[in-house]
Order: structure tokens, then C-alpha cells, then sequence
């Protein structure tokens, strides 16, 4: 039997879709709260297997109440359900630790498969969802393509350089490792900053960092 914690602050709602779950042999809804700091009190007194969660509370946002239930019940699946399908929720539920999201236009048959789902250790998200996952993941890979790109446009001395300035080495130090002067280094670094629209060498770092050259600080 799977225990779930219903949270939602719209009573009607959530009444109603704890009657339907209740429905189920294998759901048992053992608590409803309607608000961030009651769903997280419920969550420790009652050790749910499922928080099927909302994300538009009025004292505490779902997204904040999805990730402390993943620091103090970590066994717990949270399963996000909500209105909202802007991909700036759904990534940000799924980086606090949900295991899944559908929107609430979803059907109680496929809610409940999306439960079990969840139960089961699968990652669920309704077709909304998965939608705005794959434009993140798509606009992401295309700025590191674009960025990539970006070094293509560099000399190989300058490509050497900027290896080097990412791994935080000083003018001084690749002047003396490449055999340059310093005045020589500064103009390549110069003319890498202009290349790349980067605004000097933290920014540099931060580049190669995200073109996995570098560990990430």
C-alpha cells in the first residue's frame, strides 16, 4: 500500500482528488495539508512514500517544500501537480528533487499510473512537462555549441593561452611558459576577451568551465 501526502491549498481540489485516489486498493491518502509548513510537519509525522505537491502555495512555494522534504525524508517521492507548465517550474521542481511533474489537466487514470510511476523510482512527466525539459536541454546544448564555435575563431597560439588562463595561470607565468614577453600575453589575452565578448579573465574561466576544460569552481 502506498501512503501519499496530499498538498494542495485549494480544498475543494484536494478533496476531491483524495476521494479518487482513496479509490485505489493500492493508495492509501494518509494526510492533507494546504499549506508549505503544515505538508512539512504531515510529512514528518506520517513518513508518506508520496507527496503529490503543488507548486502555488500561499506561506511557503512548493518548489522550497519540495526540497526541504527531500533533505529530511529522502526516501519520500515527491510527484509535482500543478497549473503552472512554464519550463522555469518544471526545472526548478525537478533540481529541488521532485521525480515528477504533470500538470492538472491531466486525466485520473494517468495520474494515477504517474504515481505509481514515481513509486516504482521512474522519473514522470506529463507531455507539457517533457516538452519544456527538452527546450531547456536543447537551448543549453546549442549555447555550448555556440561557444564552442566560438574557440574556433581563435589562432592555436590563442587557443593555447586561453587553456592556460583558464587553469589560472598569470601573464608572467605563460610569458615564461610559452617563451613570449608579458606585453605579448596581455595583447593575446586582449584579443581573446574581443573574440569571445568576454570581459576579461574570470570570465575566461568561467567559459572553459562550462566547455568542460576545466572543473567547474
Amino acid at each position: 500500500m502506498l501512503k501519499l501526502l496530499l498538498v494542495d491549498d485549494h480544498a475543494v481540489f484536494r478533496e476531491g482528488i483524495g476521494v479518487l485516489l482513496d479509490m485505489e486498493d493500492d493508495i492509501q491518502v494518509v494526510g492533507e495539508a494546504g499549506e508549505g509548513e503544515e505538508a512539512l510537519r504531515l510529512a514528518t509525522e506520517l513518513q508518506p512514500d508520496i507527496v503529490l505537491l503543488d507548486i502555488a502555495m500561499p506561506d511557503m512555494d512548493g518548489i522550497e517544500v519540495c526540497r526541504q522534504l527531500k533533505r529530511s525524508l529522502p526516501d519520500a517521492a515527491v510527484l509535482v501537480l500543478s497549473a503552472l507548465d512554464s519550463e522555469e517550474a518544471v526545472t526548478a521542481a525537478l533540481t529541488a528533487g521532485a521525480s515528477g511533474y504533470v500538470v492538472k489537466t491531466v486525466g485520473h487514470r494517468r495520474l494515477v499510473e504517474s504515481i505509481r510511476a514515481t513509486a516504482r523510482g521512474e522519473t514522470v512527466l506529463s507531455p507539457t512537462a517533457a516538452a519544456k525539459v527538452v527546450q531547456q536541454l536543447t537551448r543549453i546544448q546549442q549555447e555550448k555549441e555556440q561557444e564552442a564555435d566560438a574557440l574556433h575563431n581563435l589562432t592555436p597560439r590563442e587557443r593555447e593561452i586561453f587553456r592556460l588562463v583558464a587553469q589560472g595561470c598569470t601573464n608572467a607565468e605563460i610569458a615564461e611558459r610559452l617563451v613570449l614577453s608579458e606585453k605579448t600575453v596581455k595583447t593575446h589575452v586582449r584579443n581573446i576577451s574581443n573574440k569571445l565578448n568576454l570581459s576579461g579573465k574570470g570570465e575566461m574561466r568561467v567559459l572553459a568551465a562550462q566547455l568542460g576544460l576545466i572543473p567547474p569552481e
